[in-house]
C-alpha cells in the first residue's frame, strides 16, 4: 500500500529497518535502535523539548551569545534524565544526547517542520544532503568538546 508524506511516496517500515525508501537510509549510528522504539524515543524527546530552553542550545550550536549557566544546568539535567531515567526505560542515554544535539545544530527552519517525527527523522537519514549533522558527527563534535573541557 502507497503512503504519501508531503507529497511524497514513503515505504512504510517492516521489520528491522527493511522497508527503508530509496531516498533514506538508516543512519549508522542509530542501526541498533529498533524501529518500534522510535515511538518511544520521540515521546522522550518532546517531552525534553517542553523543559529545555531551545532557543538557548541553539544560540550555542550557531556560536552565537548564550547563556552558560542556565546551559551549564539543563546539561546536567539531562545528562541526569539520560542516565537514570530513560535508561530505566530501556533507552540508550548516547542516543538520545546525539539526537537532541543533531537537532539543536540542525537548521532552525527546516527542523520545526520534523519536531514531532524528530527520532525518525534522524535515524533515517535521506540519502541528499541533510539539514543537520549526522549521528557520527555530531557524537565527534561532543566527545571533542568534552576532551577540551576534560
Amino acid at each position: 500500500m502507497e503512503q504519501r508524506i508531503e507529497g511524497r511516496l514513503i515505504t512504510p517500515m517492516r521489520g528491522r529497518f527493511k522497508g527503508v525508501g530509496q531516498n533514506q537510509v538508516v543512519d549508522p549510528f542509530y542501526q541498533e535502535i529498533n524501529p518500534e522504539r522510535l515511538k518511544i524515543y520521540q515521546r522522550y524527546l518532546d517531552a525534553l523539548f517542553t523543559v529545555i530552553d531551545v532557543d538557548n542550545y541553539t544560540r550555542w550550536a550557531s556560536r552565537q551569545n548564550f547563556d552558560r549557566e542556565k546551559l551549564s544546568k539543563q546539561d546536567r539535567l539531562m545528562d541526569r534524565l539520560f542516565r537514570e531515567d530513560a535508561s530505566m526505560r530501556g533507552l540508550s542515554p548516547d542516543y538520545l544526547h546525539t539526537m537532541i544535539n543533531q537537532y539543536f545544530f540542525a537548521d532552525p527552519e527546516l527542523r520545526k517542520r520534523y519536531k514531532r517525527s524528530w527520532a525518525e527523522t534522524v535515524v533515517y537519514r535521506r540519502r541528499t544532503k541533510s539539514f543537520f549533522l549526522n549521528g557520527i558527527s555530531v557524537q565527534s563534535k561532543l566527545d571533542d568538546g568534552r576532551d577540551r573541557e576534560g
